[in-house]
């Protein structure tokens, strides 16, 4: 049962990680995912069809627009002649024309995300505390508030971190199911393993994963043997499963599951460039999980995850053996499975180790707090090495890397895309022009964001990765007229990661940024670079979508 004490500590940290995510949602710009996300999910609630975003099931754009309900926008339907003429995504168009402002709809629906990183916090405590004690309980909360990775991913409109939320909710009740055995424990299990499987499909993968914890129980005598029989507990499971799916189909049907399962077979047989090192390959590599996960998460992290993984594989206690089987196994298993993706675009595809990870902190914990003084006080001062960069770092989360990486600032030479830059960072730069008295730039922005909704007028230079930014461009423009002539480019374009030619920008190896804004675009004086504005002046003509 959990105390008047508990509460004291669980709520006020609960309340600093929303304070944390929550704050860092309105310092950044809308990533490239986030619109087609939200206004499928408010299209499929005021039309009854869910078109904008085929690729993924609706409960979590569903979810993320219930804000946008209660603000009374315009029917978005039928389309506007001009968007259809344009070529503009409906997602666009809604979001970034509409009669309110696009930061106060999107953060609204950010807010919802916030809300699931507060129940996935609690679930972690309550789960911790139930196999290793309170104590273990609470480290692992306090590993999870400050969690970069996850906070990053904790209030942005994109289904990456429901997904670890359902998984380690349904292994959460998988794990409620094994002890008892009970019609009510089966029935909720299903459900929830159907809610992962309707916010993405790729919550397949948890089905081995309850497959093999499944066995290890069976070999090893601990699963409960007696309750209902298996027949009834399959039945009530399976029931719990479509539940969810019926629930999210609910007006246009099953049938339109089937259109979207072949939507994404088609999607995915296209290549996806992947980046490491100043290398593009047109699919992951076996070991791009690994590198993720080895320069993205917090060295003292890391390190204490592997003194818990070590605890738990020794089995010493009745607390090990549960951690090893409910926390390293299926954490093992998941980057297994993801290593052999083709589409493994980065950190956000493996957000579910992060929250067992978290457990296994825990469990580190409760070994090293034994064994003497020292080992007390190397758990202080990870954990304060670890806390206090996590503050430091705000609200630069979703490019942050870890001192092998040579910190945020340098991570995009590792690993772009969602990995350090997804379209983030175009307030934090026009805020930064304003400072600097720059009324037009040169601009190569990889996102959806309309510029000029944060004071940014430009031209754009070379290829645009959405129709959005093209539109938006003003030709009439000449920033050589500037008392300081600056060029901004995403990082993800200056390495040519989405271009027909990836050297493209090259010539920017042989000079220095002079700044670089929230880690993810840099910022380069060329008012004395004839060179460089020679370069500049060509490439402004290439402006088609790549």
């Amino acid at each position: 049962m959990h105390t008047a004490s508990d509460r004291r500590f669980v709520y006020p940290c609960l309340v600093v990680f929303a304070l944390l995510s929550y704050a860092s949602a309105w310092r950044e710009s809308p990533t490239f995912d986030e619109p087609t996300h939200l206004i499928s999910g408010y299209l499929y609630w005021r039309t009854g069809h869910y078109v904008a975003n085929p690729a993924d099931p609706p409960l979590l754009p569903l979810w993320s627009a219930i804000p946008l309900l209660a603000l009374h926008l315009p029917n978005p339907l039928p389309i506007p002649r001009q968007v259809i003429q344009s070529g503009l995504s409906l997602a666009a168009y809604y979001l970034y024309h509409n009669i309110l402002h696009p930061d106060i709809l999107l953060n609204s629906a950010r807010g919802m995300i916030v809300l699931l990183g507060l129940s996935l916090g609690y679930l972690i405590w309550r789960w911790s505390s139930e196999i290793l004690g309170k104590r273990a309980g609470r480290v692992s909360l306090l590993a999870f508030i400050f969690c970069p990775p996850l906070l990053a991913f904790s209030h942005l409109v994109t289904p990456d971190f429901a997904l670890a939320l359902g998984g380690f909710a349904s292994l959460y009740a998988f794990w409620h199911q094994r002890r008892t055995q009970s019609v009510t424990s089966s029935l909720i299990f299903g459900f929830l393993f159907g809610v992962t499987l309707m916010i993405k499909f790729s919550g397949l993968l948890m089905l081995p994963i309850f497959m093999a914890i499944a066995a290890v129980e069976w070999n090893t005598g601990e699963a409960k043997s007696q309750g209902e029989s298996p027949e009834i507990q399959m039945s009530m499971g399976f029931v719990g499963v479509l539940l969810p799916i019926i629930l999210s189909y609910r007006k246009p049907g099953l049938l339109e599951l089937f259109h979207e399962l072949q939507f994404l077979n088609a999607l995915l047989a296209h290549p996806t460039p992947h980046y490491f090192l100043g290398h593009v390959h047109p699919s992951s590599w076996i070991w791009f999980p690994s590198a993720c996960l080895l320069l993205k998460t917090p060295l003292p992290f890391l390190f204490l995850a592997s003194v818990g993984l070590a605890w738990a594989f020794r089995g010493r206690s009745p607390g090990a053996r549960t951690l090893f089987v409910w926390g390293a196994l299926p954490a093992t298993l998941y980057w297994v499975m993801l290593s052999f993706v083709h589409h493994f675009i980065g950190i956000r595809r493996i957000l579910l180790v992060y929250p067992l990870l978290c457990m296994l902190i825990g469990g580190a914990y409760t070994t090293l707090e034994k064994k003497s003084a020292r080992t007390r006080y190397l758990c202080f001062g990870l954990g304060l090495w670890y806390a206090a960069s996590s503050i430091a770092l705000f609200p630069r989360y979703l490019s942050y890397f870890n001192e092998l990486a040579g910190g945020p600032s340098r991570g995009y030479r590792f690993l772009l895309h969602c990995n350090s830059d997804w379209g983030q960072g175009l307030k934090a730069l026009g805020i930064y022009l304003h400072e600097q008295q720059a009324r037009s730039i040169y601009l190569s922005y990889f996102g959806s964001a309309t510029p000029q909704l944060y004071g940014i007028h430009f031209v754009s230079v070379g290829p645009v990765t959405d129709l959005n930014v093209l539109l938006a461009d003003e030709p009439g423009l000449d920033p050589r007229r500037e008392a300081k002539v600056l060029f901004a480019i995403s990082t993800n374009n200056a390495a040519g990661l989405y271009f027909p030619d990836p050297t493209l920008f090259s010539w920017l190896k042989t000079r220095t940024p002079t700044t670089i804004v929230m880690d993810s675009i840099l910022v380069y004086d060329v008012t004395r670079d004839p060179e460089a504005l020679s370069h500049l002046e060509t490439l402004r003509t290439s402006r088609r979508p790549s």
